[in-house]
């Protein structure tokens, strides 16, 4: 367990994120769209969404991907693609591909030597659609 998920459990309490599926339609989700997608159709707006709740005070962020399993996805015409566990999205960049030998987990940026740099999630979820993208035309 991460040392400072630890020390906020020491907190007399935690606040944790809420509402995402209000803050999503109010940046323009319609009902009935599913939420999981913008995950990957647009990571940016996730990232700004996860930003307000923290500068609000929230302890806690959930990854916007609860509902996504295989049949809900399949509902709303898209495919499940799984990437492999191991795939290094973190440590390469979505722009050039280049690929680190170290990133610390500490490192929240994302900076690369063509000049890139942007949140390392945003970078990882970049490379994660790049690589279902690539699996799904191999299964095609």
């Amino acid at each position: 367990m991460d040392k400072n998920f630890r020390e906020l459990l020491k907190k007399e309490y935690v606040v944790f994120d809420g509402a995402m599926g209000t803050m999503l339609q109010a940046a323009g989700m319609k009902m009935g769209e599913t939420p999981e997608v913008l995950s990957i159709t647009q990571p940016q707006l996730l990232v700004g969404i996860h930003e307000k709740y923290l500068r609000a005070g929230a302890d806690v962020i959930y990854a916007n991907t609860f509902g996504a399993n295989r049949y809900k996805l399949e509902e709303c015409g898209k495919h499940l693609i799984k990437v492999d566990r191991y795939f290094a999205s973190s440590k390469i960049c979505s722009v050039c591909g280049h690929k680190k030998k170290e990133l610390a987990l500490s490192d929240r940026m994302y900076v690369c030597e063509c000049g890139n740099r942007m949140d390392r999630y945003v970078n990882a979820a970049v490379n994660i659609r790049e690589e279902g993208k690539r699996i799904y035309k191999e299964c095609a």
